[in-house]
């Protein structure tokens, strides 16, 4: 859910308690009949009432639509697995598994300097798709080396996962000599 998202649901929110509250006060008696119905009759006739009802309802079927909207449209957050179904039982593998996976993959092709990979889990008609943007080294023939790191790809995440033909999209994003630098591990 994003900032916007909550803001409005937030302002809706507030206007139902304010609303309920409001019905509460009227049912105990707290305001006389007289008072509050000569209240009523005025917060009808003024504009402000007219633009704030309009507003709160285009808000409420807002917040309505979203909540019935899918989930699975964003990129998977860290820490976040996939199920992989397979005859002897389910297999939860953290996304982190498979971005080591690929990235090994990547680099181990001739020409590929630097990697950057964003996933997407759609649904079970395709479980996982793949972003790739790469920084090639000069020279470097930019079709050949991105079919090679699509077959490639594709093969690891097979035999590692069981997913056949994930899809796998490519952007050439730059192109360089100089080799990216690795952060060392400490195991």
């Amino acid at each position: 859910m994003n900032i916007l998202n909550r803001i409005l649901l937030f302002l809706l929110s507030l206007t139902v308690a304010a609303a309920s509250l409001l019905v509460l006060l009227f049912c105990l008696g707290t305001f006389p009949a007289p008072v509050w119905s000569n209240e009523l009759v005025y917060a009808a006739s003024i504009p402000e009432s007219i633009i704030g009802s309009a507003l709160a309802f285009v808000i409420s079927l807002f917040a309505l639509y979203r909540s019935f909207a899918g989930t699975n449209k964003g990129p998977a957050a860290r820490g976040s697995s996939l199920i992989v179904h397979s005859p002897t039982g389910d297999v939860r593998v953290e996304f982190a598994a498979v971005r080591g996976l690929v990235d090994r993959t990547v680099l181990g092709v001739s020409g590929v300097r630097e990697v950057k990979m964003k996933m997407y889990a759609k649904g079970e008609s395709v479980p996982l798709q793949l972003y790739l943007q790469l920084v090639l080294s000069a020279g470097a023939d930019a079709t050949r080396v991105a079919e090679e790191v699509k077959a490639r790809v594709r093969e690891q995440v097979e035999q590692f996962m069981g997913l056949k033909d994930v899809p796998v999209d490519i952007t050439v994003a730059g192109v360089s000599d100089r080799i990216a630098e690795r952060k060392h591990r400490v195991v």
